[in-house]
């Protein structure tokens, strides 16, 4: 083989196609080439490095010599297709990014007709311009199939290639798109969709199907009309006439009515992919308004009480660190139920602050002051990325779990708010301010003070935050801070505090009058019950005196402290009633006729059993 320079062209000579990196690597091409007036493949070796125009010659494959009869050479021009790669190079990134988009199925599809296509084309370059002596079947029928199959499958591919095009759109810039150009969007893909499934009525499988039967008879027809069309009649002939002009517009209208009923009605994909974009958005944008809300009335409600606490006269804020110590009182006199404090008053005093503790048990340690379930206002121009981005800026803040009100010395309560709201407040409170009416003037002087110049200021503050989540995320944590603290700088708080400054003091008072009462009272009552219990350790071991008349005492003794004798003692008693010892009858005469709440019917009457004194 000879690799000729290029010359002047001439007209008539084979092609060979080759791609850039055949022709510079070097391959072997078949290609049909007529000699004379047969067409025949022949297998052409293309030489590396082979430049475009360039003529091969190929010994022994031409026509052969009038005078000797050995065949001659055939010569080639090499064509390199630089366009067609460039295409199947687009075509291929195309259809992987689209597998990674929600379109994998119809990226595969559009490849393989991309395929086709690329097939069909070849086969139709490679016979074009070749003349035949007679028709041959089997060579119209590749030809048309490559023909209408080009015609009927590139608006499939159009069709195809746009919905790829816009799934990797959504895929891949669908985070940057405003709100209402999303909305927009799923508008119109709805509309679309609704036009061509519920207005045109169209299936798929319908268009498909009748295209399908319009593309194989024009295949057939074209192809062997021309031996049969002699034997038809003339009504006939000109009904297939008709038919094959106009099966080509014919067929090219159908492809084109499937492509754009395939892609309308699968235009609720992307509409639903496009809704699910704008319910994410809508719901972290919720999520981050919330939090936005949340940490801003956390901190200002925070602020406001520590505030308000060192404003309030001194003896207030010692008498909050009080109640744990009552509530020490209140345990110590209920550890001794059968004693009761000497005054009367006193006890009323035990009682009130026994069903205050009680109360307390049923308040929960974490007191919520919620948000109304509201939608908030999303600007349009709000992006998914933007919203996914304030979210994981909130993530990093600093989260306020609470505020300190009270510790009881069995509980702590602490208080969270998502939204301040003074009447909210109040309610949440009422609870735990009735248990401990230490807390009333503090909540008193915060809830007057919410007023609605900060429910303004509040609100300000939180579009302020918003809008740095959503542009300026790395400034999020100082900007809560920074909000939070200008709002309670500008809080007067004087009007409450002179209101409640008075009510401060008397409920400080009373608070240190009722803790100096009960602890007087437990230490007393502790008192009395240690020489009873002195008292119990000598006259239970006298109960097996050897003297009738000490036992008998003994005996009188202990009935006597009736209600006053512990479950400790009773213990003793019970234990020696049930021994057989000298005092068991004296021990269960006392068991049997003792006046106290721990001895139920049961033990009473086996005591009275053993004592025999049963009535």
């Amino acid at each position: 083989m000879l690799v000729l320079t290029d010359g002047s062209e001439e007209d008539g000579l084979p092609v060979v196609d080759l791609y850039p990196w055949q022709a510079r690597i070097g391959t072997v091409k078949p290609i049909v080439a007529r000699v004379g007036d047969r067409e025949r493949t022949v297998r052409v070796r293309i030489p590396a490095g082979v430049t475009n125009r360039a003529k091969l010659r190929l010994p022994g494959q031409g026509l052969p010599d009038a005078t000797t009869g050995r065949p001659g050479d055939l010569t080639v021009r090499v064509r390199i297709n630089t366009r067609r790669p460039v295409a199947h190079l687009i075509v291929a990134a195309v259809v992987l990014a689209g597998t990674s988009s929600n379109a994998q199925l119809v990226s595969l599809l559009l490849g393989t007709i991309w395929v086709l296509i690329t097939l069909a084309a070849g086969y139709l370059r490679a016979t074009a311009g070749q003349t035949r002596a007679k028709p041959s079947f089997t060579q119209d029928l590749r030809h048309n199939i490559c023909a209408f199959g080009i015609r009927y499958l590139a608006p499939v591919g159009a069709a195809l290639a746009f919905f790829v095009l816009l799934a990797i759109y959504l895929t891949l810039f669908g985070d940057s798109l405003s709100l209402s150009w999303l909305r927009d969007m799923e508008r119109l893909f709805n509309d679309v969709s609704a036009f061509f499934s519920d207005e045109l009525q169209l299936s798929e499988a319908g268009v498909l199907l009748v295209l399908g039967a319009v593309y194989l008879v024009s295949v057939w027809l074209l192809s062997t009309w021309s031996r049969w069309r002699l034997r038809l009649a003339r009504i006939l002939r000109r009904v297939v006439d008709a038919y094959c002009d106009w099966s080509g517009p014919l067929g090219a209208g159908l492809a084109t009515l499937a492509a754009l009923t395939f892609f309308g009605v699968h235009l609720g994909q992307p509409a639903a992919d496009v809704q699910l974009r704008i319910d994410a958005t809508q719901d972290g944008y919720a999520a981050v308004a919330q939090r936005a809300q949340a940490e801003l009335s956390q901190r200002v409600t925070e602020q406001l009480l520590s505030k308000a606490k060192d404003s309030l006269p001194p003896p207030y804020r010692d008498a909050l660190n009080l109640p744990p110590h009552v509530s020490t009182a209140v345990a110590g006199i209920a550890a001794h139920p059968q004693y009761r404090l000497r005054t009367s008053s006193a006890q009323n005093m035990f009682i009130r602050e026994s069903t205050r503790a009680q109360q307390a048990e049923q308040v929960p340690e974490t007191l919520r002051v919620e948000e109304p379930a509201t939608t908030p206002y999303i600007p349009p121009d709000t992006t998914p990325g933007e919203v996914r981005t304030a979210r994981e800026a909130f993530g990093q803040v600093s989260h306020r779990a609470g505020t300190d009100l009270i510790d009881s010395g069995r509980k702590k309560f602490v208080l969270q708010v998502q939204k301040l709201v003074s009447e909210q407040l109040r309610a949440v409170t009422r609870p735990l301010t009735d248990a401990y009416p230490i807390l009333d003037p503090l909540i008193q002087v915060v809830t007057e003070a919410v007023d609605q110049s900060v429910q303004d200021r509040l609100g300000v503050s939180y579009d302020r935050i918003m809008d740095t989540a959503l542009h300026d995320p790395d400034q999020l944590g100082s900007m809560v801070s920074s909000e939070a603290e200008a709002i309670v700088s500008a809080t007067d708080l004087s009007g409450p505090l002179s209101r409640a400054g008075p009510y401060a003091e008397q409920t400080s008072t009373d608070l240190r009058n009722t803790l100096n009462t009960l602890q007087a009272g437990q230490a007393d009552i502790e008192r009395r019950a240690q020489a009873d219990s002195a008292l119990m350790d000598r006259l239970i071991p006298q109960l097996g005196a050897p003297s009738e008349y000490t036992r008998v005492w003994a005996l009188d003794q202990l009935l006597d402290l009736g209600p006053r004798v512990d479950a400790t003692h009773l213990g003793q008693l019970v234990t020696n009633m049930r021994g057989f010892g000298l005092d068991h009858q004296y021990a269960a005469y006392v068991v049997g006729h003792l006046d106290s709440p721990l001895v139920d019917a049961a033990l009473r009457g086996e005591a009275r059993r053993i004592c025999g004194c049963a009535h």
